[in-house]
């Protein structure tokens, strides 16, 4: 089990000794509580150990902060060695003490797991006055609204996945650009003499579609 999986086990665990905890006097019971920390202990350990043993510095001080550690110890020396009869005769103590530690432990858990979701990678796509009218106004781009709108899409995918500008007909370089963020995308048959001119800005992650205009009058415009 990886590390990640190890972190939601715990959280799982100590989330369903707070239920425990907090259900209904009638549905309550001392024993499913008891096995239930027993449970956050053992999930504590096997994290504890995978984590130190991984080298992953940000689980090793998950694990090391005081939450972690007082429940550790507090289920060592108080819950560890006591027999069910004990446990029930101490069972009102046991709570108090035990929710404060299990509800820290689950902030600290639920931190962690926000922290350190996967970053889901977006770009912004913009769309020039020039490019929006030639759209609207030239009607071999009106006919083929649906084409254009499926390159554009192939552009930012492209980028998406860490496509590399220079190395596709989808971003291809203008050598003579003084700008080196302008690219070009060259459209498919019925048009395929046309491109689409963009800027791709990598810091921003964005791309503006600024002309879509004939392969002779982009020449012309790099001269």
């Amino acid at each position: 089990m990886g590390l990640t999986d190890l972190v939601n086990k715990l959280l799982t665990t100590v989330n369903e000794s707070i239920a425990e905890i907090e259900k209904d006097k009638k549905k309550f019971s001392s024993e499913e509580l008891r096995n239930k920390l027993f449970g956050v202990y053992l999930d504590l350990l096997r994290l504890k150990d995978s984590a130190f043993r991984s080298g992953e510095r940000d689980y090793q001080l998950l694990i090391a902060d005081t939450s972690f550690f007082s429940y550790e110890q507090y289920y060592e020396k108080e819950l560890q060695g006591l027999n069910e009869s004990g446990f029930e005769e101490f069972l009102e103590i046991i709570i108090d003490e035990v929710k404060g530690f299990l509800e820290e432990m689950r902030t600290k858990l639920l931190d962690f797991i926000d922290r350190n979701k996967p970053k889901v990678r977006t770009i912004k796509v913009t769309y020039s006055k020039k490019y929006l009218g030639k759209l609207k106004k030239i009607k071999s781009y009106r006919d083929n609204k649906d084409l254009i709108k499926k390159v554009e899409g192939q552009i930012r995918n492209y980028f998406l996945s860490g496509g590399i500008p220079g190395r596709s007909k989808l971003a291809k370089s203008m050598v003579d650009s003084k700008t080196k963020n302008i690219f070009h995308a060259w459209l498919p048959e019925p048009i395929a003499n046309h491109r689409l001119l963009y800027l791709f800005v990598k810091e921003k992650n964005e791309i503006i579609f600024e002309d879509i205009l004939s392969h002779r009058d982009m020449a012309i415009k790099k001269a």
